[in-house]
C-alpha cells in the first residue's frame, strides 16, 4: 500500500523501466473472489487459515491487537498462546457456551469433540475481549467471519461505534442458531478496512439429537 505494508487485497507486482525516458507498458490480471465475497462480505481473507493466523501476526507492528480475558472473579488473565508448538500452528481462542470458559486450541478442533447443538436451536457464547495493541482499535472496527458457517451470525458482527482504547476490556456475546449438521466457524476483529486483527475465534457445533428422540430410540 501507499505506506510499504502487505495489503492482502491483492497481490500485484512490476519492475522500473531500464529507460526512464521510455513509457512503461505493463499487463496486470486480477482475479475477483466472488465466493469469498458472498460468503465473507469480503474479498480480504487469506486462504487458509495457517496463512491467515501468519498474516495477522506480520502485521502485529501495526499496533492493533485483541486478545481474549479470562476472568474467574478474582484476577483476569489472557490466554497465551505461547504454549502451542509451532508445528499445531495456527492457534485459536475456542468459545463454548453459555457459561463455558475459553479455552486455548493449538490447531484445528477435531470435529469428534465440537459442541452438541439441536439444530434451529439458539445458543449464544460470551468473552471478554482486551485491547492488548499498541493504538486504540479504530471506529468501525467489527467482528468478521473469516472461515466456515455463520450460524446465523452476520458475516460482519455490528461496528464499534466509537474507538476502544488501549487496556480497555469489554463483555461481548454472539448469538447462533444450531445448523443441521456439523459446523464450524472462525471469526476475528477486522478494521474498517476489514483487515484482521488479533485472537482467531473458533466456534463449533454437531447436530445433537432431540432428548425425546433419544429417550424413545432406547
Amino acid at each position: 500500500d501507499g505506506q510499504g505494508q502487505v495489503d492482502i487485497r491483492a497481490l500485484h507486482a512490476s519492475c522500473p523501466t531500464e529507460v526512464f525516458s521510455e513509457p512503461k507498458m505493463f499487463v496486470a490480471k486480477f482475479v475477483r473472489g466472488g465466493s469469498m465475497l458472498a460468503e465473507h462480505q469480503t474479498l480480504r481473507t487469506a486462504h487458509n487459515l495457517q496463512d491467515l493466523r501468519r498474516w495477522i501476526d506480520a502485521r502485529s507492528a501495526s499496533g492493533l491487537s485483541a486478545d481474549v480475558i479470562l476472568d474467574d472473579g478474582v484476577e483476569q488473565r489472557l490466554l497465551d498462546p505461547s504454549s502451542c508448538p509451532r508445528a499445531s500452528w495456527p492457534w485459536f481462542v475456542r468459545l463454548g457456551g453459555k457459561g463455558a470458559e475459553p479455552t486455548l486450541a493449538c490447531g484445528l478442533v477435531d470435529e469428534a469433540a465440537w459442541s452438541p447443538r439441536l439444530a434451529g436451536q439458539a445458543f449464544e457464547v460470551s468473552f471478554w475481549l482486551a485491547n492488548t495493541g499498541s493504538r486504540p482499535w479504530p471506529k468501525g472496527t467489527v467482528l468478521s467471519l473469516r472461515d466456515g458457517e455463520s450460524m446465523g451470525f452476520g458475516a460482519a458482527g455490528g461496528a464499534f461505534g466509537q474507538e476502544v482504547p488501549v487496556g480497555t476490556i469489554i463483555p461481548l456475546t454472539m448469538q447462533f442458531v444450531g445448523p443441521a449438521s456439523g459446523a464450524y466457524a472462525v471469526w476475528s476483529l477486522a478494521d474498517p478496512d476489514r483487515q484482521p486483527f488479533g485472537a482467531l475465534l473458533w466456534i463449533d457445533a454437531r447436530a445433537a439429537e432431540p432428548l425425546a428422540r433419544v429417550k424413545a430410540d432406547s
